[in-house]
């Protein structure tokens, strides 16, 4: 029963494989995180923070959120034709960014504190970031969580391996090099899993394809990249005001506040995507229970996580780390709130998409760039980081509360709908 969240069998294996693969990365990741961090020094965390921040924004921009098509359409021999056509979007997206950037002076790349070549690195990983979506989407639909569970692990250990190891001989630009070196290997195992997706379409075929996912073209791209803007503008736009040093103590918070979001965005996200749909499809009055089942499990498992970043955060750095990372214990304090919120939030949001919900999504997301941005210039006006982590922290986990609620009162009111 839906309200007991009684997936069927092949949900449950999947959300169990997803889980053993996420938990298992997670481990290692905290562990090569805490490896990096004493290696390469703030400094460099902080370029690597701008690096991920970046490719990350326009990874979004260059599939056009086309890879959620393959969860959305019910016909598979479409599936190939999708799979092409965000394979021309990213390499259209990709060479223009590079020919744009080309085109700025040195002058501009020495304004805000970033290196030309380390943005064309940026839009390789990208890249790089965008096929591997395409490909996880393409796994999803294929209901291959093992496959996706197993890519996890691998491309955590390899990565963590090659920065660890470039940090010897690279040590400029060893996470930027150590992150795409990977990329490349775990394309490799995803072609070796599913064989050539790519054909050579027409542009008519193209252009259908985004016709019939319009709704993702436009409120989509336009919301997730906000999204992401939110989600990594302080590294770009504070990265400019303020030092690497600050940026990198940051980043490694957020790294380690991220831990249990991206556990539960890698295990139970794309599943609950899913499984929302096919609720949603087949008798849509049934979708609150579930989700207000989710929500309340999700929000208990939690729960101690993050008292535990809160209460122990500064000791745990302490014992891991040199005393002049004790900054980011006092960051991951303030922040653990938001993180909290925005976890159980993270797989919810794919109702957007289920319930055509994508302008709110947009509304939300204006709202919190807008908040990020006031946060940013309010901490250059004191000249103080802190005030712009305080704001954030305040501010946001409102937000998130209030999307959350919307979710489960719109579903709700799906139970009283004629059909």
């Amino acid at each position: 029963m839906l309200n007991k969240i009684n997936f069927s069998s092949i949900y449950s294996k999947g959300v169990i494989s997803l889980f053993k693969g996420s938990l298992w990365a997670q481990i290692i990741g905290l562990i090569g995180t805490l490896g990096i961090a004493k290696l390469y020094g703030p400094d460099f965390l902080g370029v690597f923070s701008k690096f991920m921040s970046l490719s990350s924004i326009l990874a979004i921009f260059f599939t056009l959120r086309l890879e959620s098509a393959f969860v959305l359409t019910n016909d598979e021999n479409k599936l190939k034709t999708i799979f092409s056509s965000i394979i021309y979007t990213i390499i259209t997206g990709g060479v223009i960014i590079l020919l744009l950037i080309l085109t700025f002076p040195e002058s501009f790349f020495l304004k805000i504190n970033f290196l030309r070549i380390y943005i064309v690195f940026c839009i390789l990983g990208a890249v790089l970031k965008s096929i591997e979506s395409a490909y996880l989407s393409y796994l999803l639909r294929q209901k291959k969580f093992k496959d996706i569970a197993l890519s996890r692990i691998i491309f955590t250990i390899i990565r963590y391996l090659f920065q660890i190891g470039l940090f010897f001989f690279l040590p400029e630009i060893g996470l930027l090099l150590g992150f795409i070196i990977t990329s490349l290997i775990i394309l490799l195992f995803y072609y070796k899993k599913t064989g050539n997706l790519f054909l050579r379409i027409s542009f008519n075929e193209f252009k259908e394809t985004l016709s019939s996912n319009i709704n993702l073209v436009s409120y989509g791209v336009i919301s997730d990249n906000l999204n992401a803007v939110n989600l990594h503008i302080i590294p770009l736009l504070a990265g400019i005001y303020f030092s690497d040093t600050e940026i990198g103590w940051y980043f490694l918070a957020t790294v380690l506040l991220s831990v249990p979001v991206s556990f539960i965005s890698s295990s139970f996200s794309k599943v609950f995507f899913l499984k929302a749909s096919e609720i949603y499809n087949e008798n849509s009055q049934k979708l609150f229970l579930f989700l207000k089942n989710y929500t309340i499990r999700l929000s208990l498992s939690l729960l101690v996580p993050f008292l535990l970043f809160f209460l122990f955060s500064e000791s745990f750095i302490l014992i891991f780390l040199e005393e002049k990372w004790i900054k980011v214990g006092l960051y991951i304090q303030l922040l653990s709130f938001l993180f909290y919120f925005r976890a159980i939030y993270n797989p919810i949001s794919y109702l957007e998409e289920v319930l055509k919900k994508n302008h709110v999504g947009l509304l939300f997301n204006i709202s919190l760039i807008l908040g990020n941005l006031m946060a940013v210039y309010i901490g250059y006006l004191e000249q103080s980081f802190m005030s712009t982590i305080k704001i954030i922290s305040y501010l946001f986990p409102i937000c998130y509360l209030i999307m959350i609620s919307y979710f489960l009162i719109t579903t709700y009111q799906l139970r009283f709908k004629k059909f």
